[in-house]
């Protein structure tokens, strides 16, 4: 598999670094290397972001004993001399191997793999050399990432992003490597969906490499704990991106490294177990503080078990070919990505903010009862603040102004608050159930532990108490992403006018061939636009019939009921407008009237309101068995854009006719109004008239979106793919729509 030409060459290489280790410190090295008569001088550091697995390389001959920055470009020496910041480096270790290198063609790339045998020199310590370097030399990096899983990764051959630079360091000052925490995820405005969704995955592999080794070799207990948030969060990123990666594979992965999290469970919370007891020992001589020492000898003990079984499963072949596996899957679909970028470009701003929206409107939803939660119920919800800190995390670059990066790390740190929180109840818990890994324990230092817990978390109604304050504290964090997103739309809308323009034009001729089609069959089209105030009603149904025939089109907007209107069955006057065989009839809120804005504004009495939630699916039931057929949509608008647009249509005198009474009164009836679109779509969603609902924050998508869905469910004779709505758009009412984050609130 590695077989070809082969080179062998002697090289001596010596590193350096300031006293303070400025360099290492920074990600960068500087060496001097030696190989026969040739030598080179070569300073490495990492791109911004700080990554280690992507680094920049500058090489040039040498002609001393000592790296002469003159030798590198002005550039070069700038980024240098900003490292070093006025210090003067020295020799810290130097290297001595024998490479033997061959150039392999493994699919259509070509590979230089380098054997390097030999020893480090430093403070006058010895360590040995024993590597393969894998480097792509020209084709793709997942042939090279395929050929390392070929090799059979495991025990004696395992994946390192550890430099020789950092291991002399190590050598040099006698301490061993540092647990490596998450770095800053290196996201940008201008990037598309696909490409962030790479970026954020090989940040959280690289926390992976960078602390498994330790597990491995070091048995370190931080090193543990550094796993298994890699892992967390890199199944928190395969969930959040759903909807543009492959699903079977993200839920394939998703399994995997939960296993992954679940081995490293039982070596962390006894860690964690011993943390939290250790600062509430008994006095010494009392029986307390005898029993404790036997209680943390015990958790060491086992501890120490879990965290060297954990070692030895990281280590192996099947968790070694699971790396691999996900990076050769996640440079795969950078094919795709290019695919996507060319027919519809995603901003990734818009997109982070519907998806932190998401996420914080699950936790608030799924903690409002904080106080009366189970302990299972105040786990899952432990696991929702995890999901929307990673989400945090990883999106918090896009920020677009200091005051909203300030607000995106106070949100972070909030975040850490409320889990730590939710964990030491969590801790309650387990002691008091006892943990399987427990179970064949003392029951005498089962019910010491319990103990020791309770003193160290106090009670849980303060803990719960605290919880719940911190969790009123994040609903104070304002909503950081939402500048991006909006400044995201402002630049990308001159761009996609022409695109929306050509768009709207070719689904307005789907339409007109769709009436055609209506008159042909004699069909009776009933359409019926539900929706806040401002959720863009007007707008839709002028792009909707703009183009179709006049005559077989008509709009209907009723306003409130007459007094005569009320004296008579309500459905009466509605029954006048419906249409006839060949036509489309559009309803402008039509008889839902009475679900929201007459409910809401106490327009109705409860009796009415009741009456009509009962027989309105009756009476859809009774015209669609008499022909009809019956589309209903409900355009939903969140709070601040509703906002917005109000405020701009009182400054707009071509928007002002509007606005009316009852338009000002909206945003403080929001808690009304949602509650009666929740009802209305709950009790009134049925298979012959279902609730289509319609995301309008962005007015351009949401009138494609409808569209687009108004032609896939009358047929337009066409099977292009390209008519189906967007589902981040457009999509059928669920009832889990709401504990998802679906639908505004």
């Amino acid at each position: 598999m590695l077989s070809g030409d082969e080179r062998i060459a002697q090289i001596s290489t010596t590193y350096f670094d300031t006293p303070d280790n400025r360099l290492q410190s920074a990600g960068a090295s500087l060496r001097l290397r030696f190989s026969g008569s040739h030598r080179e001088q070569t300073f490495k550091c990492s791109p911004t972001g700080g990554s280690c697995i992507e680094r920049t390389e500058w090489t040039v001959p040498a002609t001393g004993d000592r790296p002469d920055l003159m030798l590198f470009s002005a550039s070069q020496r700038g980024v240098i001399a900003a490292l070093l910041a006025g210090g003067e480096f020295s020799v810290v270790a130097t290297t001595s191997v024998e490479r033997r290198t061959r150039l392999v063609r493994h699919g259509r790339s070509l590979i230089e793999a380098a054997f390097d045998v030999g020893s480090i020199e430093a403070s006058g310590q010895t360590e040995t050399i024993s590597e393969l370097e894998l480097e792509l030399g020209e084709g793709d990096a997942v042939d090279c990432l395929r050929l390392a899983l070929a090799l059979r990764p495991g025990p004696d051959l395992r994946w390192s992003i550890e430099a020789k630079a950092q291991r002399c360091l190590a050598l040099a000052t006698g301490h061993p490597p540092q647990t490596a925490r998450a770095r800053p995820v290196a996201v940008s405005r201008d990037q598309d969906v696909p490409a962030a969704f790479q970026e954020i995955c090989w940040n959280c592999l690289e926390q992976v490499l960078g602390n498994y080794a330790l597990v491995a070799e070091h048995h370190d207990n931080e090193a543990v704990h550094q796993c298994r948030v890699a892992f967390r969060r890199l199944r928190a990123a395969l969930a959040l991106f759903g909807k543009v990666i492959d699903r079977v594979g993200a839920t394939d992965f998703r399994a995997r490294f939960k296993q992954a999290a679940d081995a490293l469970g039982p070596a962390r919370d006894l860690h964690v177990l011993l943390e939290r007891i250790s600062a509430h020992d008994a006095p010494a001589g009392s029986y307390e503080s005898a029993i404790g020492a036997r209680l943390a000898s015990e958790l060491t003990r086992r501890r120490d078990a879990e965290v060297i079984a954990a070692g030895t499963r990281l280590r192996g072949e099947d968790f070694q070919s699971l790396l691999f596996e996900l990076a050769i899957w996640v440079e795969s679909r950078r094919a795709a990505s290019d695919m996507v970028r060319q027919a519809a470009p995603d901003r990734l701003p818009v997109f982070a903010a519907s998806v932190l929206k998401r996420c914080r409107h699950k936790l608030h939803h799924t903690g409002r009862h904080l106080r009366a939660m189970s302990d299972h119920d105040l786990h899952h919800l432990r696991l929702t603040v995890k999901k929307l800190r990673y989400s945090v995390g990883f999106f918090a670059a896009l920020a677009a102004t200091p005051e909203d990066r300030l607000s995106a790390m106070k949100h972070e740190k909030l975040l850490g608050k409320l889990q730590d929180t939710l964990g030491a109840l969590h801790d309650l818990a387990t002691a008091s159930a006892g943990p399987a890994w427990l179970s064949d324990c003392e029951p005498e230092l089962i019910a010491e532990l319990a103990r020791r817990l309770a003193s160290a978390n106090r009670s849980r109604h303060q803990l719960l108490h605290r919880a719940h304050r911190r969790l009123e504290h994040e609903r104070e964090i304002p909503r950081w992403w939402n500048a991006a997103a909006r400044e995201t739309d402002v630049t990308h809308s001159d761009a996609s006018l022409a695109s929306y323009t050509e768009q709207l034009r070719q689904l307005q001729i789907g339409l007109s061939c769709m009436q055609r089609q209506v008159i042909a069959d004699q069909r009776k089209l009933l359409i019926i636009i539900e929706g806040r105030d401002a959720a863009g009603k007007d707008g839709t149904i002028k792009r909707i019939v703009e183009h179709m025939s006049p005559r077989a089109t008509r709009v209907v907007a009723l306003g409130l009921p007459s007094e005569d209107d009320r004296k008579a069955w309500y459905f009466e006057r509605w029954c006048r407008h419906l249409p006839v065989a060949g036509d489309v009839v559009l309803f402008n809120q039509g008889w839902y009237n009475r679900a929201g804005v007459e409910h809401v504004m106490g327009l109705c009495t409860e009796d009415e309101y009741e009456e009509f939630m009962t027989t309105v699916v009756l009476f859809e039931q009774l015209l669609a068995h008499s022909g009809f057929t019956i589309l209903k949509y409900y355009l939903d608008i969140s709070k601040d854009e509703q906002k917005r647009r109000l405020r701009d249509r009182d400054h707009d005198p071509l928007e002002q006719w509007t606005n009316s009474p009852l338009d000002r009164k909206a945003t403080r009836n929001w808690e009304k109004y949602s509650k009666a679109r929740n009802a209305m779509l709950a009790r009134t969603h049925s298979v012959f008239a279902p609730w289509v609902v319609v995301r309008t924050d962005n007015k351009p998508a949401a009138r494609l979106g409808i569209i687009r869905d108004l032609l896939a469910r009358c047929g337009t004779g066409d099977e292009n793919e390209e008519v189906l709505p967007d589902p981040s758009v457009t999509f059928v009412y669920d009832p889990v729509a709401l504990d998802k984050g679906w639908l505004a609130e």
